[in-house]
């Protein structure tokens, strides 16, 4: 829509400097492209060097500022972790931002990270700048060794945030290192193998998605000339998929042309397939080309899909909820504000991802929600109707007490979500209370 980037920066970065959404505090190391099974020796993890500080020293939002009555809040980088990767393969490097606040480390969204990466006499040979991802929080930049002319050897990964004095974020830095290395095995050029396909586990009446990639071993020459060869990602290759059931009866199967990266994805929707519980014997085949100058060999992989009975409690596949927020992004139970003032109620649409595992917000922007007012006793105050924000997939009202004419005491808000047939999202209805002083 011609919407420029530094417009939304700008009009959102006071919504998102304090909006939190908590994460483990554990790095999460990031490992080698495609999933090849050769690249796992290399992963391990690398500590942020954040503005930490004990626990003892802190209080709810930081590190108090001693030149100043204001406070500063830590900041550390996470999930950086020593690399390694196979010339002329690219890299890519993902990690949060996170600040401590109220006894957690939680993520920092739409901040900008620094990557520079050294080689063994510290010169700079590459570098790079990201923002923090407002669904993921990851910033992630790739590492082209082919394009960057990189020799085997041992490089310094420095990822760093600059800080925002003006919103009270420290700077912070994390290093790691990243192992160029010449591949090397006995395989003969034009064969073929299958990556990134995974074992999952999915609930009964939920979809999986599926990934699998195609290479073949290939040739090339590096920096210095010498013939080398590798696992290459091969594009535009149609790949098969097969779903058996433990009696070897095929239930599902699909054909998908592989991208530019030579990855193939597919859906299984067990509801549709009407999936009992237990294991299935997921296969993928690539036929092989005998084109005379392209020819590739055939191969297959095979991974197993877990159907778990569906408990009626849980979270399922088109469930929605609904979180009241303030004017930070910070949860609420309940909003207060003095008689004859105004109050901004706040109303965020999440609904639930089975593969990601949890709920977000990439089905919920622009959706309606209906603001209701209700007094104590039950009789209707006052009713709105606001679409949810494409981005935030928040949703904002402002109630003025003084139009109302609201006396001091509780009242009643509830937020409503009507569901949609045609995306398959389940209605869903929250309350909170308004105190009014």
């Amino acid at each position: 829509m011609g919407i420029s980037i530094p417009l939304i920066l700008l009009s959102l970065a006071f919504i998102f400097a304090f909006s939190i959404s908590t994460v483990s505090a554990a790095s999460d190391g990031v490992g080698y492209v495609n999933g090849s099974s050769e690249n796992a020796a290399f992963n391990s993890i690398s500590e942020g060097n954040g503005s930490n500080v004990a626990a003892a020293d802190s209080d709810k939002w930081g590190v108090k500022n001693t030149n100043t009555d204001g406070y500063y809040m830590q900041t550390r980088i996470t999930g950086l972790a020593n690399t390694g990767v196979f010339y002329p393969k690219t890299a890519e490097i993902k990690v949060k931002l996170e600040t401590y606040y109220e006894g957690d480390w939680v993520a920092l969204p739409w901040r900008y990270i620094n990557f520079n990466l050294y080689d063994s006499n510290n010169n700079q040979v590459w570098n790079d700048r990201a923002l923090t991802n407002l669904y993921t929080y990851y910033a992630s930049a790739k590492i082209d060794t082919k394009k960057l002319n990189l020799s085997p050897g041992t490089y310094k990964l420095k990822v760093s945030y600059d800080g925002n004095f003006s919103d009270g974020f420290y700077p912070c830095d994390a290093t790691a290192e990243l192992s160029v290395l010449w591949p090397h095995n006995d395989s003969q050029v034009g064969d073929t193998r299958i990556v990134d396909l995974q074992d999952q586990t999915v609930k009964q009446g939920n979809s999986v998605k599926l990934k699998a990639t195609l290479e073949s071993w290939s040739t090339d020459y590096d920096p210095a000339g010498h013939k080398i060869y590798f696992w290459m990602e091969r594009p535009f290759r149609y790949l098969n998929f097969f779903l058996y059931d433990a009696n070897g009866n095929q239930v599902w199967n699909s054909r998908v042309l592989s991208g530019v990266t030579g990855t193939a994805t597919a859906t299984i929707n067990t509801k549709k397939l009407n999936l009992s519980p237990g294991t299935y014997r997921l296969l993928v085949k690539y036929n092989g080309n005998s084109s005379k100058y392209t020819g590739l060999n055939p191969c297959e992989a095979t991974a197993y899909i877990t159907v778990n009975q569906n408990i009626s409690d849980g979270d399922e596949e088109g469930d929605t909820k609904i979180d009241f927020l303030d004017d930070y992004s910070s949860y609420l139970d309940n909003y207060s504000v003095n008689k004859g003032d105004k109050v901004k109620i706040h109303a965020q649409l999440l609904s639930y991802d089975p593969i990601e595992g949890g709920y977000d917000g990439k089905e919920t922007g622009w959706r309606y929600l209906d603001f209701y007012l209700y007094h104590p006793g039950g009789d209707l105050l006052w009713h709105g109707k606001v679409l949810t924000n494409l981005l935030t997939q928040q949703a904002s009202v402002t109630i003025d007490t003084k139009k109302l004419n609201l006396s001091t005491g509780n009242y009643v808000i509830e937020v409503d979500y009507g569901g949609n047939k045609t995306d398959k999202l389940k209605p869903c209805t929250e309350y909170a209370v308004l105190h009014v002083v």
